[in-house]
């Protein structure tokens, strides 16, 4: 069921008048397809943006109220009361639940064979030098498009890792491919940490374990080479 825009927006305006600092610019509220519960909230040129996660359509009245006041506090520099954090982070936990089992995902159309890599013996190789061989394998496969920002997924729900087929090329350095794979079997090893309601993908102790892979600055010098101006990720 999806929210009443105008009520969301009333509510927004409504606790922009209990923050003295807000209250004489104007607010504007609307959701983004954000990847994941992100929401942000900007003040420019005498306008407060808040930008909310497009899955948080349907919410309560009393969450968009609780994700408000924390937005607010976080703009102005507020200490926020813990039962706003609460309120909201309980929403996110019973939101994150999955109400009933997914059918069987058909992952037949990921292959870990490529033209010039095979993802499926690579896995073995850093699952036995850097995991003691007992990391559970997922199914691993390459994108199907050549992907130059996104070179590389873990998907938790359908136990999943996928690289982008650009780095299945002759020219790309192994120690490449073997880093991204290896990042992307950390997301296996550590699961999402959640803090005060925010999801960590990379938390701390996943960065040192990343950063201590011996091909980590080679990997990632040349990745910054051949796609510094796409702007590359890894999820």
């Amino acid at each position: 069921m999806k929210s009443d825009f105008s009520g969301i927006q009333t509510l927004a305006e409504e606790i922009k008048e209990t923050f003295q600092e807000a209250r004489t610019f104007q607010v504007w509220v609307s959701f983004y397809p954000y990847r994941g519960l992100k929401h942000t909230i900007r003040l420019r040129q005498g306008t407060i943006f808040i930008r909310l996660s497009d899955r948080m359509n349907g919410a309560p009245p009393e969450v968009y109220r609780a994700l408000f006041v924390i937005l607010f506090a976080k703009l102005f520099r507020y200490r926020i009361d813990a039962g706003w954090r609460r309120l909201y982070a309980d929403y996110v936990a019973r939101l994150e639940q999955p109400a009933t089992a997914s059918p069987p995902a058909d992952l037949s159309r990921y292959q870990s064979a490529g033209r010039y890599y095979d993802l499926d013996p690579l896995f073995d190789v850093l699952n036995r030098d850097f995991f003691s061989g007992k990391l559970p394998k997922p199914h691993l496969g390459w994108s199907r498009n050549n992907s130059t920002t996104r070179l590389g997924f873990y998907d938790a729900d359908r136990k999943l890792i996928v690289v982008s087929q650009n780095l299945d090329g002759r020219k790309v350095p192994a120690y490449v491919v073997r880093y991204i794979l290896y990042h992307e079997m950390l997301h296996v090893a550590i699961p999402v940490e959640r803090v005060n309601g925010r999801r960590r993908i990379h938390p701390p102790h996943f960065k040192a374990l990343e950063q201590a892979y011996p091909d980590y600055e080679r990997a990632r010098q040349w990745l910054q080479k051949h796609f510094r101006k796409r702007g590359w990720r890894l999820f």
